[in-house]
Order: C-alpha cells, then sequence, then structure tokens
C-alpha cells in the first residue's frame, strides 16, 4: 500500500538523458506489480478469459514479456539497473503472516502433479491461485533479469529499505519506486515515474509518450515543508501506512498543520490522547524505529556489476519451460544480445572466466571454494555462499610433479590441488579457477 504523500510531496519532470551512466537501484516488487497490472495492458487482455496471457503450461508469463521489454529500455537508456526485490516481511507488517515460501511449495507440487496428468483445468487452479502465481512471477523475474546480465539483490526485508540504503551508502545515484515509504527509509532522489516510449490514458484517450521521468527530490521538499524525515515518517503514520492503518478523519492538510502546531505524534498525543488510543506509545515508538533503523545489507563490488548475457539460460526459460515460440524469442534474444554487449561495457561487465584475483573476493572466495569443496561428496554438487551465489564445484585436478634429489634418486612427489568451480546466478555462470594450497604426498 505505501504511504499517502501524493499530495504533500512535489515531483519535477526530466529527460531520460538524466540516467546515462548513472546506477539507479529498482524496487523489483513495485516495478513486477506495475507490469502485472498496467493499465493499458490491462485494456489489451481484456479480452482474455484470465485477464493475464497463459502458455501450454497455464502459468501466467505476462511478466515474462513485460520485464522482456524492461531489460531493453535499461540497455537503451545506458543506465545500470540495481533490481532489488523484497526479503522475509517484518512481523508488525500489517499483512498475513503465514508461511508462503512453504505454501508455495506445496501448491507447485500440486501443479505439477496436476500437469503430469494431463488435468489442465486443476493446473490452470492452481498456477492461477493468489499463493502460487506471484511468488512464481517473483521468482521467474529473478531468474530472467540475472540472465539478461542485470544485477539483483534480495533485501533482508523491505526492498524499499534496501535500495534507499544503495543511495545512502554511495552505491546507488537513484532510487525508482511508486511507493513513497523510500522517502521515509532516507532515500533522497526518487523517481516516482519512470516512462519509456509506451502509452498513457489522458482524458479517457490513449496517447504516445516520450521517455521521461518524474523526480522527488527530497531535500528540496523537506526545506519547502519545513519537516524533518522523523516529522514525515509522523505524518505517514497519521495517513496511513504498511504499519498502521492511520488515524480517522486526517487527511494531508489537516497533518501539515497538526505537525507545524504540536511539531510531532508525542505533542499531539499530550494534547488530545483520546484519538491515540489505537496507536499505544510501544507501537510508535517501533514503527519509527523500522524506518530509520531497517535491516538492510552492503553488498560487494561484483554483485553490483553487470553479468554476462546467458543467452542459454533465456532460451531454456523462455522456450523449453515456457513452451513460448522458439523463432520469436530468438528474434528477441538477437536483439537484447546485441543490445547488452554496448550497455555492459559502460559498466565494467564481470567476463565470463574469471581468475581469483579479479573476483575482488581474494582469500575469502578461495576459502570458500575450498571448504565447499571438502563438504561436496560428489563433483558437481553446489553449495550457497555468504554472498547469496551458488557455487558449483568440479572435480580437483592432482598434478604430481617429481624432483630428483642430487643422488639420481626420486625425492617426495608434490601434489598442486587446484580446484576449480563457479559461481553461478540461477541461470548465469561464471566460472572460476584458483590454486589451492600444496599438499605432501
Amino acid at each position: 500500500m505505501g504511504t499517502k504523500f501524493t499530495n504533500i510531496l512535489q515531483t519535477t519532470k526530466h529527460d531520460i538523458s538524466t540516467l546515462h551512466g548513472k546506477v539507479v537501484a529498482v524496487d523489483g516488487m513495485n516495478m513486477l506489480f506495475q507490469i502485472l497490472n498496467n493499465p493499458y495492458q490491462q485494456k489489451q487482455r481484456a479480452h482474455l478469459p484470465y485477464g493475464y496471457y497463459l502458455d501450454r503450461t497455464q502459468r501466467v508469463i505476462t511478466h515474462l514479456y513485460g520485464w522482456l521489454q524492461k531489460i531493453n529500455h535499461f540497455y537503451k537508456a545506458k543506465f545500470l539497473p540495481v533490481v532489488v526485490f523484497d526479503g522475509k516481511p517484518d512481523t508488525f507488517k500489517r499483512m498475513d503472516h503465514k508461511d508462503h515460501a512453504r505454501a508455495f511449495r506445496g501448491v507447485e507440487q500440486n501443479y505439477r502433479a496436476a500437469m503430469a496428468k494431463g488435468d489442465t483445468e486443476n493446473a490452470r487452479r492452481f498456477a492461477l491461485g493468489k499463493t502460487y502465481m506471484f511468488s512464481n512471477c517473483v521468482r521467474e523475474s529473478k531468474q530472467i533479469l540475472q540472465a539478461a546480465g542485470i544485477p539483483v539483490i534480495k533485501a533482508p526485508t523491505e526492498a524499499e529499505a534496501q535500495c534507499a540504503y544503495l543511495q545512502q551508502i554511495g552505491k546507488a545515484d537513484y532510487v525508482v519506486s511508486t511507493d513513497y515509504d523510500v522517502a521515509l527509509f532516507g532515500a533522497t532522489k526518487i523517481i516516482r515515474k519512470l516512462t519509456f516510449s509506451g502509452r498513457k490514458q489522458v482524458k479517457g484517450k490513449w496517447i504516445s509518450t516520450k521517455p521521461a521521468l518524474e523526480l522527488i527530490d527530497m531535500d528540496e521538499n523537506i526545506a519547502r515543508l519545513r519537516l524533518s524525515r522523523e516529522q514525515l515518517i509522523d505524518a505517514s503514520i497519521l495517513l496511513g501506512n504498511d504499519f498502521f492503518r492511520g488515524i480517522a478523519n486526517m487527511g494531508p492538510k489537516r497533518v501539515l498543520d497538526s505537525l507545524y502546531q504540536y511539531r510531532s505524534i508525542a505533542g499531539m498525543r499530550r494534547k488530545h490522547p483520546s484519538i491515540f488510543q489505537q496507536l499505544p506509545v510501544g507501537k510508535y515508538h517501533r514503527i519509527r524505529k523500522l524506518f530509520l533503523e531497517p535491516e538492510v545489507i552492503t553488498p560487494t563490488a561484483n554483485q553490483l556489476r553487470p553479468r554476462p548475457f546467458n543467452r542459454k539460460g533465456l532460451e531454456h526459460l523462455l522456450t523449453q519451460d515456457h513452451t513460448l515460440n522458439s523463432e520469436k524469442i530468438e528474434k528477441k534474444l538477437d536483439k537484447l544480445e546485441k543490445a547488452h554487449g554496448k550497455w555492459s561495457k559502460l559498466f565494467g561487465a564481470l567476463p565470463s572466466t574469471l581468475s581469483y584475483a579479479s573476483t575482488g573476493f581474494d582469500v575469502h572466495l578461495q576459502r570458500r571454494l575450498d571448504r565447499g569443496k571438502k563438504s561436496s561428496s560428489s563433483p558437481g554438487s553446489a553449495s550457497t555462499s555468504d554472498d547469496g551465489l551458488s557455487l558449483t564445484f568440479q572435480s580437483a585436478d592432482t598434478i604430481k610433479e617429481s624432483k630428483k634429489g642430487k643422488s639420481g634418486k626420486s625425492g617426495k612427489s608434490k601434489r598442486k590441488k587446484y580446484v576449480q568451480g563457479r559461481i553461478a546466478t540461477e541461470f548465469g555462470v561464471l566460472k572460476i579457477k584458483g590454486k589451492g594450497k600444496k599438499s605432501p604426498g
């Protein structure tokens, strides 16, 4: 839902060339929701019996076409998007707290069982259910973005908080989200609307639009409103946000007037305690802390760099898993791969083959690879590193080196262990080779 700040914060329009060469933190869940609920696309899909495009497997594919279009726009606009997805929701959030991951796995098993039996009706019912559809769209969104070389980060909790943090530590220049909560988490340059060439409805008619963006400069807004970030958080509590439904009969104007007069909710509570009966003091301070001290992670430098374009991964997802038209997909991927080549040069994309020295992880990655090699019971087994990357280990090559002593006899042979591994996203694979420790023969 987010905070209702439409009539409080002002925006300015800019050309999309403002983003050239910039790093932009993107609220992935927010953008996925826009793709699935695009008003123009919804009108185009009005004739469909289920409101979304489905493939032969009875699953939604609207998000796949939407992301392919977005990725192409990212490449052409010449900026680096770092797409952030939500982690585990805070238990204080106003939503159901069931185990969505476990529920998703259960429904997925039912869906696959129905497809195996050829029961398309039940398969469609499972695939379009609330538990399965959006969770699957999120999973496949991460896959298609990573395979296209776009950096993807999973936040510990709120994606908005992680996006704002990336900007605060200088890892991102802008934050893209239609959710005003990013302002409360501390973002200062917020792109409210990022419009590539498309269509929008004006006075009942659909017209073509040029690439543009609407920017919220929080420094300017705070100076104009004469309010601090803490006071804006109080305003969001009064109006209603993801953690509190708000105070009845309080609109934007009344909220601002009250804050100008009493400076905070604490001051208002002393004067009008009766209207805050549903907002205990402990709950109020907890909500403020969630915005002022959110749970975030500091990504490594390589997690924020473009990845190689994994065409095979995209082909597998689109043509094999979803059985889309291979001829059309091949043409689409030809254009994307060409655009990726030009785009990735601007930001120093990771090469397809890396050495330990060039990974940026140095000794720490070496140790993880060595530990993973020891723990793997068979060649090709995989584990997950602390950086959220999948490490796949292959059998080590043992090279014997014999040294002859002065007497002509062979001395003790030494073995050099070479550990060969891969850093892999769900589809993109980056090979890594490194030399381990020597061990006596």
